[in-house]
């Protein structure tokens, strides 16, 4: 069976330059020219090279547990976290001391594609939470079992209840059903071009396993793996980084092919889809990145020790103006 999934904390990496509100809680982030790993060790978040060989370095000190972390797009200068039943946000850029800023909703919560909103819950509520500003968009749907941002759209969500799978615009305008279907809870992960999704679906007697489905208002479901459970998608929504049981597995979204690495979690995919970031042990754990290429998968090299969770994201290359 699949591990649990993570639910004390998720963090997720952007590209904004934002302005938080003041709540100073750590170090200062320095630039660096190389991509990183993002990863929490001792109560603060730390990048290490990709490549493995270097220094890690201290990024910010946090008030709180971490346990997830999902890489989203292009500077990776504000990361949104989850812990308990809060949602924030933590800035990484500029020169003052690292700043939180609380969000009025509760896990889970998934950042845009362009880093502009948050995707969150309250009560029988999806909001939409701007990242700068304070006018807060709210889609009252009871029963809602999973919800995402629909593809690069930060003003559409799918949204899943019991029934079916749906698209909503927090504009307004008329409602768009996908698929006939409902996942798992909080196991729907719309592809980064809206066209598809991937989800776990539960038959009695049988063990979970993941599907992919178009988006297309018949969601003819395909499996992928047994007993397995969707982690991220490839920016250009053709792979998925799988975890199923003990074995981090990489997954084509239509095709069926797959590799799997045996005795690691699977934790994110680099934004140019030529690496996994996996980790390996329990309680105090080891980073590690291995490259995709190939039909078979290439051993890992490990770029940290002693991170506090199996939880890790890529940290793009800094652009300094």
């Amino acid at each position: 069976m699949p591990p649990p999934p993570l639910t004390r904390a998720t963090l997720a990496i952007a590209g904004i330059l934002a302005s938080l509100a003041p709540s100073a809680i750590g170090a200062e982030a320095s630039n660096s020219a190389e991509p990183r790993v993002l990863f929490e060790r001792d109560g603060a978040l730390w990048a290490a090279p990709a490549g493995g060989g270097g220094e890690d370095e201290k990024l910010a000190d946090l008030d709180r547990p971490v346990s997830g972390l999902e890489a989203l797009d292009a500077r990776g200068d504000v990361v949104l976290g989850q812990g308990g039943d809060e949602v924030f946000l933590v800035d990484l850029g500029g020169d003052e001391p690292s700043r939180v800023r609380m969000l009025p909703c509760h896990p889970p919560a998934q950042l845009s594609a362009g880093g502009e909103a948050v995707l969150c819950r309250r009560e029988d509520a999806v909001l939409k939470v701007p990242s700068q500003g304070s006018l807060i968009r709210v889609l009252r749907r009871p029963g809602v079992s999973a919800a995402g941002f629909f593809g690069r759209d930060a003003d559409r969500a799918v949204i899943a209840d019991d029934r079916a799978i749906c698209a909503f615009s927090f504009s307004g305008g008329p409602t768009n059903c996908l698929a006939p279907h409902s996942p798992a809870p909080n196991d729907l992960h719309p592809a980064p071009d809206g066209s598809r999704a991937a989800a776990t679906y539960e038959r009695e007697g049988q063990p979970p396993t993941l599907y992919s489905f178009r988006l297309d208002g018949r969601g003819v479901r395909r499996g992928l793996l047994r007993a397995a459970r969707a982690v991220a998608w490839s920016a250009d929504s053709a792979w998925l980084a799988a975890q199923r049981g003990s074995r981090a597995c990489l997954v084509r979204a239509v095709g069926g092919q797959y590799k799997c690495w045996r005795d690691f979690r699977a934790l994110a995919l680099s934004p140019d889809g030529q690496h996994i970031v996996l980790s390996k042990g329990e309680g105090s754990v080891d980073i590690y990145v291995a490259p995709l290429a190939g039909p078979r998968p290439v051993a890992p090299t490990r770029i940290a020790r002693g991170a506090n969770s199996a939880a890790a994201a890529w940290l793009p290359e800094s652009h300094e103006e």
